[in-house]
């Protein structure tokens, strides 16, 4: 429409006496009008299937971004284990080899990890030699077991010989599992401390949660065993 009206009053101008360098001046005009017409026309051509496509694929990305942003928050709350240590401190009632706690005769014996744990996920992977009939659990930092005592009858949350649950020296589930431990399984526990959640799984199988509600306050790993057992953490 526009390069019509210009047209008009170049023929209009030329009529009326316009010269012939005025006329060439708006013709070379309404030339370039053409082709900036046409180069908006290609561009629009190109643009518009591109926005609708990008319409299209917005909200896989958004997917994506969500995805991202939560596992980029998953990684920041698991902390490593690689840190672990077993507390050899004096009054020991259990002999400690490094990473293996092993059982002396027929009294319970107790031992605690080192390190203390007040926030985050940890994950521990404790391998089982002797006899299963042993627990495995966490403690309050504040806590401790007594002499002669399984970590059930303390202040602490056990999985004990992977079938029986103890809360604060009270039994939880008598059969919580129908599958004992046994000489070669490899335990996993899992504490989420922000969530208040103690799980276990065995030889690489899911994790099941055992325990909740648990109260956010620093913990230790804690295992109560006899001789031949033994228990031994493996760094993953």
């Amino acid at each position: 429409r526009l390069n019509d009206q210009l047209h008009q009053v170049c023929q209009k101008y030329k009529m009326f006496g316009g010269t012939e360098e005025a006329v060439v001046a708006i013709q070379e005009f309404l030339t370039n009008m053409e082709i900036l017409q046409q180069m908006l026309g290609e561009i629009e051509t190109l643009f518009l299937p591109a926005q609708s496509r990008l319409q299209e694929l917005m909200p896989h990305v958004q997917a994506i971004n969500k995805i991202t942003s939560e596992s980029r928050q998953d990684m920041t709350q698991v902390f490593e284990t690689s840190q672990f240590a077993w507390d050899t401190s004096p009054g020991s009632d259990s002999i400690i080899d490094g990473m293996t706690v092993r059982g002396i005769g027929t009294k319970w014996g107790s031992c605690l990890s080192k390190e203390r744990y007040n926030s985050g996920v940890h994950t521990w992977f404790l391998k089982i030699s002797g006899s299963g009939n042993m627990g495995i659990g966490v403690i309050s930092s504040s806590d401790d077991i007594p002499d002669g005592c399984y970590l059930g009858q303390s202040k602490g949350w056990e999985c004990h010989a992977g079938i029986s649950l103890f809360e604060h020296g009270k039994k939880k589930s008598a059969f919580w599992s129908t599958k004992d431990w046994r000489d070669g399984d490899v335990v996993s526990m899992r504490l989420d401390v922000d969530k208040g959640t103690l799980s276990y799984g065995v030889n690489g199988g899911d994790e099941r949660v055992a325990f909740n509600k648990m109260p956010n306050i620093e913990y230790r790993v804690a295992v109560s065993l006899k001789e031949p057992s033994s228990i031994t953490y493996i760094p993953k």
